[in-house]
């Protein structure tokens, strides 16, 4: 991987971490002042968990980066695994082959 384009992507990550916090803050002290503190406290605690309950269901970044590496790309409109050396999708072939014989 390239040093410059891993430096790249974590100035716009460190970026957006440091835009988004800020809003929040500045927000937030709005909020607090609209609704009191229960409201914008309760809903941080509800967001904050649904990540936690989400994170197990996100599939492996590793996993993925392989398959990607060694040629298995998945087509999302199919819903199916298509190889490079191979783009026809098992079941078209099949049907394919049903129909001539």
């Amino acid at each position: 991987m390239d040093l410059s384009a891993h430096l790249h992507r974590m100035v716009i990550l460190e970026t957006f971490l440091g835009v988004g916090g800020g809003v929040a803050g500045i927000s937030s002290g709005y909020w607090i002042k609209a609704q009191g503190y229960f409201v914008p406290a309760v809903s941080c605690i509800g967001i904050t968990a649904l990540a936690f309950f989400l994170i197990p269901l996100l599939p492996d970044s590793k996993k993925i980066n392989e398959e990607i590496r060694h040629g298995a790309v998945f087509d999302a409109k199919n819903q199916t695994r298509v190889d490079e050396a191979n783009p026809v999708n098992q079941s078209q072939s099949s049907v394919g082959e049903s129909e001539q014989g």
